[in-house]
């Protein structure tokens, strides 16, 4: 069974569009300036800012580029994930962070961001959760926390403790790159 023989043509006319979106990204970064590095240097960023945790390398080779170029494609991911509703079990927090992982990679050609599973603490309200984020790490080793479900901010990670977004402190487990 050929499964393109299948797709009706209104599916065939929406995964077009799709495609053409992603090309239409991919060439509009086409010449963004990445930077090859290993994983070795990916966990080193991640334990230099206080991150010890099991971590899933899944890539012999990542890319990365600068802080301002991983803020544009946050940005430009970001929009795509949130614009689709939150709904548990389907779009949740973990949904979100691994398809960012793969946005990054698809429409951006950079991989050094991971989707990073934490115990997420709302201070406020005194509450805490088991999550999953994105840790992304630039072209000079520099290691930033964005979470699509806190209000889709980014903030650098330094060896200061706790690591904080707004009002959450969050507490890495694990994380995976690829």
């Amino acid at each position: 069974m050929n499964i393109e023989e299948k797709l009706s043509l209104g599916d065939r006319f929406n995964s077009a569009l799709i495609t053409i979106g992603i090309l239409g990204i991919q060439r509009s970064y086409i010449k963004m300036q990445r930077t090859i590095i290993s994983f070795g240097q990916v966990k080193s960023a991640l334990i230099d800012v206080g991150i010890n945790i099991p971590t899933s390398q899944l890539d012999t080779t990542y890319k990365t580029t600068n802080a301002k170029n991983w803020f544009r494609i946050i940005k430009v991911v970001s929009f795509i994930v949130r614009f689709f509703k939150w709904t548990r079990e389907t779009n949740d927090c973990d949904n979100r962070a691994h398809a960012i992982t793969v946005l990054c990679g698809w429409l951006f050609g950079v991989t050094t961001c991971g989707a990073a599973y934490n115990k997420r603490f709302n201070l406020s309200k005194g509450t805490s959760v088991l999550h999953y984020a994105n840790l992304f790490i630039d072209d000079k080793n520099k290691v930033y926390l964005y979470d699509a479900d806190n209000h889709g901010m980014i903030v650098e990670l330094t060896k200061e403790k706790p690591f904080t977004m707004g009002v959450c402190n969050y507490e890495f487990r694990s994380a995976k790159f690829f």
